[in-house]
C-alpha cells in the first residue's frame, strides 16, 4: 500500500491553531477532519462550537489541508431534500474534502435530490462503507467519477482480514488507530493491500484525552508514520 494522506478527526474548541500548522508544515499530508452536527456543535467537546469552527477556518492554517465531517440532521437533509444551511455553505469553501456519516438503515435517500447537491460543490465526498450502505453504494459506483467520491472502511474490530478495497477507487480505514496500535495496523494494511494501492486512515478518538483533542497524539502519530516511512511521495 501506499499511505497518502493521514486524517486527525475532532479539532476542538481548545485546540490550538498555532499547534496544528506547525504540526502540517512538518507533515504536509496531514488532514485536519472537523465534525459538524447541528445538535451536537458547542454541546459534546469533539463537536466545536460553529463561532470557533469559523475562526479555526478563518485563522492563519486556512491553507491546511481539511475535511468537513456532517452528521445526524444534517446529512438527512443532504440525502433527502439535497439541502444544506448558511454555515456549512460558508465551511465548504474552505475545505478538501467533506465526508457524510450516515446509515441507510436509519436514514431515507432521493437520489435525484442528493445529487444536486453533490453536483453543486467541485469537494469530493466521503462515504462510510458499511452494510446498509453497501447496496447504494454499489448502485452508484459506475455512474460517478473516481473523484467524487472517496469510500471509507471501518477496521475498528480486532479482525484478521482488512476488508477489500473498491477496485479503481480512493479508499481510505478508520476505527480504532491510535499512538498504541498503529504501526501494528498499518502493517497489516501493508500486508492484505495491493503494494501500489495509494489509500489513507482517519483517527479520532485514539487522538483524544480526557475527550479532549490531543495534539501531542497527534504528534506521536505522525512520529509512527514518518519513523517507518510509511508515507510513500
Amino acid at each position: 500500500m501506499i499511505l497518502k494522506k493521514v486524517t486527525f478527526t475532532g479539532v476542538d474548541d481548545w485546540t490550538n491553531t498555532n499547534h496544528m500548522v506547525d504540526i502540517w508544515k512538518k507533515n504536509k499530508w496531514v488532514e485536519w477532519g472537523y465534525l459538524y452536527s447541528k445538535n451536537l456543535n458547542g454541546v459534546e467537546k469533539r463537536y466545536p462550537n460553529v463561532k470557533k469552527l469559523i475562526q479555526h477556518f478563518k485563522s492563519e492554517g486556512y491553507f491546511m489541508n481539511r475535511s468537513l465531517h456532517l452528521c445526524g440532521s444534517v446529512v438527512q437533509e443532504i440525502l433527502s431534500n439535497g439541502l444544506i444551511n448558511y454555515d456549512i455553505t460558508y465551511l465548504m469553501t474552505g475545505i478538501n474534502r467533506v465526508q457524510l456519516n450516515f446509515n441507510l438503515k436509519q436514514s431515507h435517500i432521493n437520489i435525484i435530490k442528493f445529487f444536486s447537491f453533490i453536483n453543486r460543490y467541485p469537494n469530493p465526498f466521503i462515504l462510510q462503507i458499511n452494510d446498509n450502505n453497501k447496496p447504494f453504494i454499489n448502485a452508484i459506483i459506475p455512474y460517478v467519477n473516481e473523484d467524487r467520491f472517496h469510500f471509507l472502511f471501518d477496521i475498528s474490530n480486532d479482525i484478521k482480514e482488512i476488508p477489500k478495497p473498491i477496485e479503481g477507487r480512493i479508499c481510505g480505514w478508520t476505527g480504532g488507530l491510535s499512538p498504541d496500535n498503529l504501526e501494528q495496523k498499518l502493517i497489516q494494511l501493508e500486508e492484505q493491500l495491493p503494494k501500489d494501492l495509494g489509500i489513507w486512515i482517519d483517527i479520532e478518538t485514539g487522538v483524544r484525552t480526557d475527550d479532549y483533542f490531543d495534539l501531542s497524539k497527534v504528534e506521536k502519530c505522525c512520529e509512527i508514520i514518518n519513523k517507518f516511512n510509511y508515507i510513500k511521495r
